[in-house]
C-alpha cells in the first residue's frame, strides 16, 4: 500500500454464478503516488531590483520544488505586505509605488507559503533589496579657474576639475575649447599637459 515499495498487484479471480458457470478473470491494482512532503524551498533568497521600475514588474521570481508540483504561492505577512504580489509560479511584482524608492524604505521581508496540489505547505522568507539609481546629473560648480607655473613636463596635472554626483562621476572628457590637443583629461578629473 506503498507506492515507493511494490506499487502494481495482480489478483487471479474466479466469478461464478448459481448454476454453477465459473469465468476466471485477472485484475491488476495499481498503486499511484500520492504527494506526501511539502515543497521545498531554498533558504535565503536574497533579491535585488533597481529603484523606479514600472508597477507590475517583476522584481523576483521565489525558487521552489515539489515532488508532484508547487501550485501556489502566497504573501501572508512580513515587511513589505501589501507592497508586492505574488503568482502561482513565484513570480514577485511590484504593486506600490512605496517600495520603489531607495531613497525611502530599501528593503523588505515577506512572509510567503509554497503550496502543493494536496495542501502541503512551506513557509518561507525572502529578501527583496531595492538599489539605487543614478537619477541627477553630476554637479560641477561654474567659475573653475586654475593657474600652473610654466616650463612643466608632459604629463604633468595641472589641475583636478571638481565635480560631484549622487552615485559617483564615472568621466570626464575635453570636448572643446581653445586648449584642445594641449590637454588630456583622466576619469578622476586631472587636466594633464
Amino acid at each position: 500500500n506503498d507506492y515507493e515499495g511494490t506499487n502494481s498487484f495482480t489478483l487471479d479471480i474466479n466469478v461464478s454464478d448459481a448454476a454453477g458457470n465459473t469465468t476466471s478473470t485477472i485484475v491488476t491494482l495499481n498503486v499511484t503516488d500520492v504527494d506526501e512532503s511539502a515543497p521545498v524551498v531554498p533558504a535565503d533568497q536574497v533579491f535585488n531590483y533597481a529603484e523606479n521600475q514600472t508597477l507590475g514588474d517583476v522584481v523576483a521570481t521565489v525558487a521552489a520544488s515539489d515532488d508532484i508540483g508547487v501550485t501556489d504561492y502566497q504573501i501572508v505577512g512580513g515587511t513589505g505586505d501589501g507592497f508586492f504580489a505574488i503568482d502561482a509560479n513565484g513570480q514577485i511584482t511590484l504593486t506600490d509605488a512605496a517600495a520603489n524608492d531607495y531613497e525611502g524604505t530599501n528593503s523588505f521581508t515577506p512572509d510567503i507559503n509554497v503550496s502543493d496540489a494536496v495542501g502541503n505547505v512551506t513557509p518561507t522568507t525572502v529578501t527583496l533589496n531595492v538599489t539605487d539609481v543614478d537619477e541627477a546629473t553630476p554637479v560641477v560648480p561654474a567659475g573653475q579657474v586654475y593657474s600652473y607655473a610654466e616650463n612643466q613636463t608632459i604629463g604633468a596635472v595641472v589641475a583636478t576639475v571638481a565635480a560631484g554626483d549622487d552615485i559617483g562621476v564615472t568621466d570626464f572628457q575635453i570636448v572643446g575649447g581653445s586648449g584642445i590637443g594641449n590637454f588630456a583629461i583622466d576619469s578622476n578629473g586631472q587636466i594633464t599637459l
